[in-house]
């Protein structure tokens, strides 16, 4: 009984360690990277103005971003680019799972017509960061998990595009009897 138990419990983690090293070189599969523009609303009243940010989104950690487009022209309306900060990603779950996302830069966009202001399309260039597995561990060692190891990876550039934005340009409102009263103006 002792016997079988033991052919029983050998068979199956070599089952396991074959199972493991196959995900394992299989799993150097082409990361995702993709980008596009985030904004509050869709829409903007002419005289306003509101901030867009342009997102990198990967399933691998980035180690470097920066945008390849060489011109940045807007139709419809005007867009500032804002100072850049240092570059800092964060995890986020979204529809499509877990990605990193990193903020490469920001722009206030205005316009002074009604309208419709469109952002080009840009293209983006990153660096991500691979960790490899190590295999060359001896699965039936017990002192293999208490020993630390460096952790080895390697480096791809991908490239892609943020689609264009468009957003809406609306007339102001009408001010009321009151906001004029206040403003100090003569109301008739």
């Amino acid at each position: 009984m002792y016997r079988y138990f033991l052919t029983l419990f050998f068979s199956i983690l070599c089952i396991l360690s074959a199972e493991s090293r196959t995900l394992a070189a299989s799993g150097s599969k082409e990361a995702v990277l993709f980008a596009r523009y985030e904004c509050k609303h869709n829409d903007l009243t002419v005289g306003d103005s509101m901030v867009v940010n342009v997102v990198l989104f990967s399933d691998i950690p980035f180690q470097q971003a920066e945008a390849t487009s060489k011109s940045f022209k807007v139709k419809g309306g005007q867009a500032r680019k804002l100072p850049e900060k240092r570059l800092s990603q964060q995890r986020v779950r979204m529809e499509e799972g877990v990605f990193y996302a990193l903020v490469l830069c920001s722009y206030v966009v205005s316009s002074e017509v009604v309208g419709e202001v469109v952002l080009p399309p840009q293209e983006f260039s990153a660096t991500l960061v691979v960790y490899e597995e190590d295999h060359t561990d001896d699965f039936f060692s017990p002192f293999d998990f208490f020993v630390p190891k460096q952790r080895k990876y390697h480096t791809t550039t991908q490239k892609c595009k943020a689609e264009p934005l468009k957003i809406k340009v609306k007339e102001k409102p009408k001010r009321s009897t009151q906001e004029a009263i206040r403003s100090g103006n003569r109301v008739v």
